[in-house]
């Protein structure tokens, strides 16, 4: 899922772990990057402009002008095990405890032919924690795992995809990339966020429902390292109030070692790395970027998207629905709307497709909520938390 990135960066390879491209739901799911022209959307990945088969994540983005895409093709799903469940030394929450270390971090997909997709996912390995874990938390973040893996086995079955029944709380468990984090307390659990998460996956609605569930999971780990703070991942930065990066540095260790930093936030005809979808954070975790510059996103929020059809990608003003458009630029049009010559709003939840909000899948003639149950998920890539 790594790739190299965009020309005036090439040499960049980026780890976006999605961590909170869709901290609200107008987008996705749970915590992923929205930075490829097609790319994943901010933690679990989403697709690619009428890509393929999609991973744990948001829905596919549409086909330009035809049905929609089903989502970009999963990345590296072979998540690593973690340490076995740690034991603590000593009373509470201090002590010397090992805890599961994250597996392979989920990906985004590849955009349309020639576009830039999203990346992978970066997690720690498995690996002892000294002090400041919080085992109470580990213990409720996995009494979660066990009710998605009981939710797994319906929802694959009824996709018609075998599941990993006997490993998948181990494979689940090792797929969570909060969890170094709160072994060395720089990220702690939102336990209203885990409630809700345990909630859709046990309800016989939506336990199988994507945005449901992603919408459910959202917010559950909740970073505390400001701009400037050491970091493993983008969980660890505090995404309360903007977008924030971990900018990789050392990755020889056990764990990856970084420095939390602020995204900035990229301005009419200024340099850009990507476009942040109206209504997500795009917080993400990134390997080989020098400056948090180079990671500079245009937000839809306010007014801007990137095009990535320059040489140099900048920021340029959003259209309005009925504008002439240049069908190279994708995000020209803005999330809700795609360019055909013109700008033309896109499906929304219950309408004819066409197609459909990237968000949605167009099922049996509508935009609808997809499913979460497919190769990645079933065989080991939980779609939340």
């Amino acid at each position: 899922m790594l790739r190299s990135r965009i020309g005036w960066s090439s040499a960049a390879l980026v780890a976006l772990i999605g961590v909170a491209c869709g901290e609200s739901k107008g987008d996705d799911t749970h915590d992923v990057p929205n930075v490829g022209k097609g790319g994943a959307t901010a933690g679990h990945p989403s697709a690619g402009k009428g890509g393929d088969e999609p991973p744990a994540g948001r829905a596919g983005t549409d086909a330009k002008g035809g049905s929609s895409g089903s989502g970009g093709s999963g990345g590296n799903v072979s998540a690593g095990k973690g340490g076995s469940a740690g034991s603590t030394a000593g009373g509470g929450t201090g002590g010397s405890s090992s805890g599961k270390g994250g597996g392979a971090g989920q990906g985004g997909s590849a955009g349309q032919s020639g576009g830039r997709g999203g990346t992978s996912g970066m997690t720690g390995d498995a690996g002892a924690s000294e002090g400041g874990g919080d085992s109470g938390a580990l213990e409720d973040l996995h009494d979660v795992v066990a009710t998605a893996c009981s939710a797994a086995a319906t929802c694959c079955m009824t996709m018609g995809i075998p599941s990993m029944l006997d490993d998948c709380e181990t494979m689940y468990d090792a797929s969570q990339d909060g969890v170094y984090g709160i072994m060395s307390g720089h990220v702690t659990i939102d336990s209203a966020a885990l409630a809700r998460c345990k909630a859709a996956y046990s309800s016989s609605t939506d336990q199988c429902n994507l945005n449901a569930i992603v919408a459910a999971c959202t917010g559950v780990f909740i970073g505390h390292q400001k701009a400037g703070d050491p970091c493993s991942g983008g969980y660890d930065c505090d995404r309360s109030t903007d977008a924030m990066s971990c900018l990789i540095t050392d990755t020889s260790g056990a764990h990856p070692v970084g420095t939390c930093a602020k995204i900035p936030h990229a301005k009419l005809n200024e340099p850009c790395y990507g476009t942040c979808r109206a209504g997500e954070n795009c917080s993400n975790s990134a390997q080989g970027i020098a400056t948090p510059e180079d990671l500079a996103l245009c937000f839809e929020d306010e007014g801007f998207f990137c095009d990535s059809n320059e040489t140099t990608p900048v920021c340029k003003a959003l259209l309005a629905l009925g504008a002439q458009c240049d069908t190279a630029s994708w995000d020209a049009c803005g999330s809700h709307a795609e360019c055909n010559t013109t700008c033309e709003k896109v499906g929304e939840l219950g309408d004819p497709c066409g197609s459909c909000f990237h968000a949605f899948q167009c099922i049996e003639g509508k935009c609808a909520d997809p499913a979460w149950a497919n190769e990645s998920t079933c065989m080991g890539l939980p779609p939340g938390p």
